[in-house]
């Protein structure tokens, strides 16, 4: 039988209170009104094609990477296409270049190509149908709130990606761009933690 030992619980939680994260290294505060712009479109749509990443991986600027890390790393040297203008029409030898350690195209080890692609021509679509494509737009309209009626988990769930039930992109995005400071979320105590452990291995 399993039980709750309540003291060690709240003093572990204690402990856990005092604790500072710097994120600094991990997701870089914006510099300036443009690249605030930037910066949200990027995460939007990186953490949209963000599943299943175990098959990549590689080395980029001399570091063996893999999963999320590569992702990441890979996508950054080309950060200037993750516009819904560009995605929108990106192929997939662009896509596999994009994500490979030389940028040829028969080099990448990323799978489902085609399933990417499609969620990020989706996206950029939507975005350029109805939110001036950029989804910055989302944020404006919510007023910054998560939750409501054309609160950001209702306008972010109308993109295919982040329309799973338990939100988990969405949540994950957003946790990215509010811990960055790229937006200020107004009820910020219904962000929940979200569990990806691509990203958060």
């Amino acid at each position: 039988m399993i039980e709750v030992d309540v003291k060690a619980g709240r003093r572990i939680a204690g402990r856990l209170a005092k604790l500072e994260v710097d994120l600094a290294g991990l997701l870089p505060a914006p510099q300036t009104e443009d690249e605030r712009r930037r910066l949200a479109n990027y995460w939007f749509f990186l953490v949209a094609i963000c599943q299943h990443t175990v098959s990549l991986q590689g080395s980029i600027g001399g570091r063996w990477l893999r999963g999320w890390d590569y992702l990441e790393a890979a996508t950054r040297r080309r950060a200037e296409v993750f516009t819904a203008r560009r995605l929108s029409t990106l192929t997939a030898p662009e896509l596999q270049a994009m994500l490979s350690d030389d940028f040829v195209p028969a080099h990448s080890t990323l799978d489902r190509v085609e399933e990417r692609l499609e969620q990020l021509h989706r996206c950029a679509s939507l975005l350029l149908s109805d939110y001036d494509g950029d989804v910055n737009e989302l944020y404006c309209r919510s007023g910054g709130r998560l939750v409501g009626e054309g609160g950001l988990l209702e306008e972010l769930s109308r993109f295919e990606p982040y329309a799973d039930p338990i939100r988990k992109k969405s949540f994950v995005f957003l946790m990215m761009v509010s811990s960055s400071g790229l937006w200020e979320l107004k009820d910020p105590q219904t962000l929940r933690v979200p569990v990806d452990y691509h990203i958060m291995r």
